[in-house]
């Protein structure tokens, strides 16, 4: 239930970094300029301390000047380096993975990127530059590939999948075995119910068949009553009946 509310969450940093590169956009020439020029001096500055240069001021400052251009490219290309791992990493915790990830991470970040030129068309000394949007997708591919490199190496390092022990069933696993219990429970239920119902059907049409014989005797009784006839009665034997059935009766003559 947390995970579930935490999610949309992950898309927070993206939608903030957009207001960031919405407000550096918003400013007018003169204060963008001053902005890219003080971080070039003191990126400058910092070489200067770290690799003990010891430069004058004014070489800084000219330093400042000459790669102030440069870095206005790499900020940009800085910016949506960062846009393109905010967006990236929501939509890949979401299970985008692979080429799928790479084609609608680059059409937001590309399309947003088109739509802050399009914007900045519109503020006070600044212009729309299809070789900024370039330099923005630039790093928008490599924003992309950050995400791959460390969502293929967790997979297969820190979030890689527990083998399961010998012996050891997992709560997926035993959800999966209860469903099947529970199919087989059914099936052998509907397999008894349709038991039942061909006994009960064979009871009913042996029945019907009982019936239907019952009546086509009565029918039969009906139709044809039985006829009883006398027998006549045997007649009492006479004398010459008695003299021609018994040979012995020319004795007594």
């Amino acid at each position: 239930m947390l995970r579930t509310f935490l999610k949309p969450l992950s898309f927070i940093p993206a939608l903030l970094i957009m207001y960031m590169i919405y407000s550096f956009s918003a400013q007018n020439a003169a204060e963008s300029s001053q902005l890219s020029y003080k971080v070039s001096y003191s990126i400058v500055k910092a070489a200067d301390r770290l690799f003990d240069a010891n430069l004058e001021e004014w070489q800084i400052e000219e330093y400042a000047v000459r790669y102030h251009n440069v870095t206005r490219k790499i900020a940009h290309m800085g910016e949506y380096f960062l846009l393109a791992v905010a967006v990236a990493f929501p939509l890949y915790v979401y299970g985008l993975h692979g080429i799928l990830l790479m084609l609608l991470v680059g059409f937001i970040c590309v399309g947003f990127a088109c739509g802050d030129e399009y914007h900045q068309s519109y503020v006070a000394g600044r212009a729309a530059s299809i070789k900024d949007v370039a330099i923005d997708s630039f790093g928008v591919f490599w924003g992309i590939i950050l995400v791959r490199i460390i969502g293929w190496t967790g997979r297969h390092t820190i979030f890689r999948p527990r083998r399961k022990q010998r012996g050891e069933v997992s709560r997926r696993d035993l959800d999966q075995l209860r469903a099947q219990q529970q199919e087989i429970l059914d099936a052998q239920a509907s397999m008894r119910q349709q038991q039942e119902m061909s006994k009960a059907e064979r009871r009913r049409m042996q029945k019907e068949a009982d019936l239907l014989r019952m009546q086509q005797e009565r029918l039969r009784a009906q139709a044809q009553p039985e006829e009883y006839e006398e027998e006549p009665e045997p007649d009492e034997p006479t004398s010459d009946t008695l003299s021609e059935d018994m040979p012995f009766s020319r004795f007594f003559r």
